[in-house]
């Protein structure tokens, strides 16, 4: 009889490892067959992810820090999702002289289809473990495997989307309940240790199912296992001990200091019972027209919807009549009573519990916690515990039922139903995650749009720098997101083996990011990068035909000479030595439009407010809570042009203060509202210091402009202004406050 039951299982685990290979190679037969020429992603953070993999592997010379953005001074690998460890083993490889890092992109896509293969195996596991029948744990496992919304990862953030990881670790803990050992211990924190390197979110995904099983263990372990202390080793060694090990390793190849404590969506990228719990997007839910982020969607599937009706409406009911204890005591099955509130909690997290109860500001006393920014990913235990735990429930229903046909037919209808839910789930999978890019795919560079390649030695160029200009990652400083040159700069980059001084990527330093903006941001008093650089020689600039630049992008354009174009691009050579010239202009410009303004006699109309007049009022405000800035009438309508200097601009989340432009009629009718940015409207900096300017529209004379500011992150803070002018564009305002002078808010370095 052991024999039989173990022959079943065993029998059902390779089934459900084939099964869903089959599936998976019947539905994404040309992901694999192509699998080095495509690309999930159609673009944003997943070919990111592809572009730093790559050039991690072709340029870099260290394993653990990448030159591919940032220049000059490059990132840890550990923020560009590279997938480190893959990375590199591909990487030392070459190193040895087996060079198969021209498949490296195949080799990625193809692991992390086959984890959803893993994903499928360990579900199988699980589901044994609960003691299950083996049909059950087979069907059950394929379907889970596919309603998954780990699929959607593949949309572009490729480190989260390996699918077998919450399986495997919930599988080692049920090992670990039934039986302590070290052994198991040892794997799990291994596989913490390997993870932590996929994604940093993993060990708080993981940790969070793993601190409710041990909260349980310290509740009950003397009951289960007589004694408590044996099992305090094992606390350290399947979590503790390697996240700080991997801490350590990590830290001893990030050189930054400056990185931001409060990075951008915590908690706004929370999930919403809806997107858990409601058929949002598919076929018989149409109806629903409630729309959100991928990342915050986590569909568990109709069945388990239903189930976890049921479950509150029990829970409720034995809470009034049993008590609360009687009342978490769901199943006849202990740890998956344990899993199940691990998984509860997780859903009230990835909800942004307690934080959109209005504590928001309760992320300041979180510690590296706030480094979790997509809260709305901790959905993803709860997925997998809450489809296992209902077809438990299910399969316990059925067999306590006495009238087996009803039984028979529900439970039928249910695996149906999943399937059918797992089945729209993966059915636009094929289609949405199949993209290639034909220059990236053309390593001869045999295309027109890759001629140019072959026309020049790059060697003698130390970075790109693209146009329209991008840098996105600091959480402090966000700029152009959507430049249309973003796709033709990862391609350039592999092509020549220019790192690129734009950046895509998170948690960038502040004080580099600032270095590298300032060539993007009106000239001011100096170029800190230009001490950093290592070289002298060019930078290669490449614009992209028939896009806007900003005024300063032109500049440093006309300061560069023209030696090659494609069907969409063109390059220049750049000298940075050319920058200390430009400055001399641009300042040299100045003054002298100051001095024609200043013998002007038609003393154009303006606003101006510092803290050197004699105003009677402060330019201080508490960011803490919304203060109002200004007010002010105009003489008649038209636009006008709001600048001012603001203190922070160096100070992580300053930057980030909200800007409320509020104007009214003469009636008190508020007829514009806009919020912004202080970090959107900046347009030059001067150390800590940085000028914000931003366009007006007034539609009648003496209508009110009221400008606020307020910062919902920072818990303390007092924000110092100076300069606040409001004046008529394409009118020039000289003004001498104190002895500086400015023109149009910029500060003028000569003498009149």
């Amino acid at each position: 009889m052991l024999t039989r039951t173990f022959t079943a299982k065993t029998t059902g685990a390779v089934l459900s490892f084939l099964i869903t290979l089959f599936i998976i190679f019947f539905v994404f037969n040309r992901h694999i067959l192509e699998a080095n020429e495509v690309s999930f992603a159609a673009g944003g953070d997943g070919l990111k992810s592809t572009f730093c993999t790559l050039f991690h592997i072709q340029y870099d010379t260290s394993y653990w820090y990448t030159r591919s953005m940032n220049h000059p001074y490059g990132e840890s690998i550990f923020f560009t999702d590279s997938q480190p460890f893959q990375t590199n083993l591909i990487k030392a490889f070459k190193g040895t002289g087996i060079d198969f890092s021209g498949y490296a992109v195949g080799i990625l896509n193809i692991w992390l289809l086959f984890s959803f293969v893993l994903c499928s195996l360990f579900l199988y596991l699980i589901i044994i473990e609960l003691r299950l029948p083996p049909w059950l744990a087979l069907v059950g496992s394929i379907i889970i495997t596919f309603l998954t919304p780990q699929w959607d990862c593949l949309s572009g953030h490729y480190s989260m989307g390996y699918a077998y990881i919450f399986p495997f670790g919930i599988w080692l803990l049920i090992k670990f309940y039934q039986r302590p050992s070290y052994l198991v211990s040892v794997i799990f924190g291994l596989f913490i240790f390997i993870v932590c390197g996929k994604h940093f979110y993993f060990i708080a995904l993981i940790g969070i199912v793993w601190l409710i099983f041990w909260i349980f263990l310290f509740i009950k372990g003397k009951s289960l296992y007589a004694k408590l202390i044996p099992l305090i080793p094992h606390l350290f060694i399947q979590l503790i001990i390697p996240f700080i090990i991997f801490s350590i390793f990590s830290g001893m190849y990030d050189p930054n200091t400056d990185r931001t404590e409060y990075p951008w969506g915590f908690p706004y990228t929370s999930t919403r019972l809806e997107s858990v719990f409601l058929p949002l997007g598919k076929s018989y839910g149409n109806w629903i027209h409630i729309r959100g982020d991928w990342r915050t969607v986590g569909y568990v599937g109709l069945v388990s919807t239903l189930t976890s009706i049921l479950t509150v409406i029990i829970f409720i009911r034995r809470w009034i009549r049993d008590g609360l204890s009687r009342a978490f005591r769901l199943t006849d099955n202990l740890i998956l009573n344990v899993l199940f509130l691990a998984g509860f909690i997780s859903l009230l997290i990835s909800l942004g519990f307690p934080f959109v109860l209005g504590m928001v500001k309760l992320m300041n006393y979180m510690g590296p916690l706030r480094q979790l920014r997509t809260i709305g990913r901790f959905v993803f235990p709860f997925f997998y515990i809450i489809n296992v735990y209902s077809l438990y429930i299910l399969w316990k229903w059925y067999g306590s039922s006495s009238r087996k046909w009803i039984a028979t037919t529900i439970l039928s209808i249910a695996l149906i139903w999943m399937s059918y839910d797992a089945f729209l789930n993966v059915k636009p999978k094929p289609k949405d995650h199949y993209n290639k890019y034909p220059a990236l795919n053309d390593r001869e560079n045999i295309l027109p749009e890759n001629s140019w390649v072959k026309n020049h030695d790059w060697s003698e160029y130390q970075a790109i720098m693209p146009f329209p200009y991008f840098h996105i990652g600091s959480e402090n400083y966000w700029k152009n997101d959507n430049s249309p040159v973003i796709e033709h700069a990862y391609i350039a980059s592999l092509k020549t083996g220019l790192p690129l001084n734009a950046v895509m990527l998170s948690r960038t330093s502040i004080h580099q990011t600032l270095n590298n903006l300032d060539l993007y941001y009106e000239p001011c008093s100096e170029y800190p990068v230009l001490k950093d650089l290592q070289t002298s020689r060019p930078y290669l600039f490449m614009r992209c035909k028939n896009c806007n630049l900003t005024d300063n992008e032109w500049r440093l354009i006309h300061k560069s000479t023209l030696i090659d174009s494609s069907n969409s691009l063109y390059f220049y050579r750049f000298y940075p030595d050319s920058l200390e010239a430009l400055l001399k202009e641009y300042h040299t410009e100045l003054f002298l439009k100051a001095q024609k303004n200043y013998q002007d006699t038609s003393n154009p109309w303006y606003f101006y407010k510092s803290h050197t007049m004699d105003t009677g009022e402060k330019l201080s405000f508490n960011m803490t809570r919304e203060n109002e800035i200004l007010t002010c009438s105009f003489p008649d309508s038209g636009k006008y042009v709001v600048s001012l200097w603001f203190e922070g601009a160096a100070r992580d989340l300053w930057p980030v203060t909200y800007l409320f432009i509020n104007i009214e009629d003469s009636t008190g009718h508020r007829y514009f509202r806009q919020r912004t940015d202080f970090f959107r409207e900046m347009i030059m900096r001067d150390g800590d210091q940085g000028l914000v300017e931003f366009p007006v529209y007034i539609k009648n004379r003496n209508d009110r402009f009221i400008l606020t500011l307020y910062n919902r992150y920072v818990i303390r803070g007092t924000m110092k202004l100076e300069n606040i002018l409001i004046r008529r564009e394409g009118e020039d305002v000289v003004i001498q406050d104190g002895e500086k002078l400015y023109l149009n808010n910029r500060r003028i370095f000569e003498k009149l």
